[in-house]
């Protein structure tokens, strides 16, 4: 059996009603500039079509926002349902899956980048309030569905479990391939990163190659700042306020809500003491980021404080702990990265920053800050892995579940099928080190 890349998508008609030159417009100003950036008038200023006539078709902004999210749902869904799969037997169905997750991969973020980005802004706005969440579970559901068949066809059984590995490793590697503002490379790298996960029988035990290859780059850049040399912590005594007072409004309102003004009324200092520590306002959004990476680390320092080998047994569980930290604690750390990661992708000026948040994530700023002994580079490359695939694991699930306790079982029992499924075979029955 033959994996073919996912054909064109047949969503757009050739004599669009007032409908639907309204919701384009809409996922386009979404895909540009956020939820925040659909507005009525914006809408219909792009769309060639009158103000009072967007209010009759949609009498509350309400309205429109919920039909463009349905539609970004709608449109993105078929991306995956377009995948085709080729005649005849399928003699290696591991190797024709990650051939598949790579084609539909590179398909989100090349032909199809800009819905991507408005699907991503779709599940963003779902993780926020579940007032909003409608769209984002009924793609999730659906993405889910098409992946369980795929996986049936070339494994000739259905496995849930596999479907969902697929659905996460897509969704976080997208959103970082997409934000990290070097296509070419990501590619490269995601190839990589998806032979490892899904194929471990085969893919070796050494680090990747591209990951080495990229890491080894940004080391000999000698710094993961190019803009600003301290960031080793907050070196005014009004940072650390500057810092979380920008982390929160990232994560309640977006990035685009963050203005040097608003920063210094939610933290309680003089705008003076922000542009003192942040020459611009892309310098501050990275440093927000650099923040919640390192507040991330300084979680995860105490897990293994060895750092020579994959967590098992009570080690397991700390990580999981550690994990399930990040993605459902009161600290927003997680959801305000997600955030900071699309602005990349409207914004060139944080794009090649972001490029180098994606590649250090894992233990690589534990190792450089002197939090815990380098480990070996294979073990670096695995925490690499987990890193991404957890970004789609925490914002799929919990979308799935209004509960709390339901939520955190989910979380709780992908994180101990993924971790057992990932690379090398690591998890809570392995006690294997390098």
């Amino acid at each position: 059996m033959t994996v073919a890349r996912a054909r064109e998508v047949p969503y757009a008609e050739a004599q669009a009603s007032t409908v639907d030159r309204l919701v384009d417009a809409g996922i386009a100003l979404v895909s540009q500039g956020g939820l925040r950036a659909l507005t009525v008038r914006d809408v219909a200023a792009m769309a060639g079509i009158s103000f009072p006539a967007v209010q009759y078709h949609f009498p509350a902004k309400a309205d429109l926002i919920d039909a463009v999210l349905g539609m970004i749902g709608e449109r993105h869904g078929l991306i995956l349902e377009a995948v085709e799969l080729g005649e005849g037997p399928c003699t290696d169905g591991k190797a024709a899956f990650v051939e598949t997750v790579t084609a539909v991969l590179s398909d989100w973020c090349t032909v199809h980048a800009a819905l991507t980005v408005a699907a991503h802004e779709m599940l963003l706005a779902g993780y926020r309030g579940h007032d909003r969440s409608g769209a984002a579970r009924r793609w999730i559901e659906r993405q889910h569905a098409a992946w369980t068949a795929i996986v049936a066809r070339l494994w000739g059984r259905p496995d849930e479990d596999a479907a969902w590995m697929a659905l996460e490793l897509t969704v976080g590697l997208s959103v970082m391939t997409l934000g990290g503002g070097r296509p070419i490379e990501a590619g490269m790298a995601n190839a990589e990163i998806l032979r490892y996960a899904l194929n471990p029988a085969v893919a070796g035990k050494e680090a990747g190659f591209w990951y080495r290859a990229f890491l080894s780059a940004v080391d000999r850049a000698g710094t993961v700042e190019p803009d600003d040399a301290k960031t080793e912590g907050p070196a005014h005594p009004a940072a650390r306020r500057i810092l979380d007072a920008g982390l929160m409004i990232v994560a309640e309102q977006g990035s685009g809500a963050v203005t040097f003004r608003g920063v210094a009324e939610r933290g309680g200092v003089a705008v003076s003491s922000i542009t003192n520590n942040f020459r611009t306002r892309e310098n501050l959004l990275y440093r927000i980021y650099r923040w919640i990476h390192d507040e991330m680390a300084a979680l995860g320092a105490s897990v293994l404080p060895s750092g020579r080998q994959m967590p098992t047994g009570s080690e397991f569980e700390r990580y999981s702990g550690h994990l399930r930290m990040i993605l459902e604690g009161d600290a927003p750390y997680f959801l305000a990265s997600y955030d900071l990661v699309l602005a990349a992708t409207r914004d060139a000026r944080l794009g090649e920053q972001a490029w180098r948040m994606r590649m250090t994530r894992g233990v690589y700023f534990m190792v450089k800050r002197g939090r815990m002994p380098a480990p070996p580079l294979t073990l670096q490359f695995r925490w690499h892995i987990v890193s991404l695939w957890s970004i789609g694991l925490g914002i799929i699930h919990h979308i799935r579940f209004d509960k709390p306790k339901a939520r955190a079982a989910a979380v709780d029992r992908r994180l101990k099928l993924g971790l057992e499924a990932l690379p090398f075979g690591f998890g809570p029955s392995s006690a294997q080190s390098d």
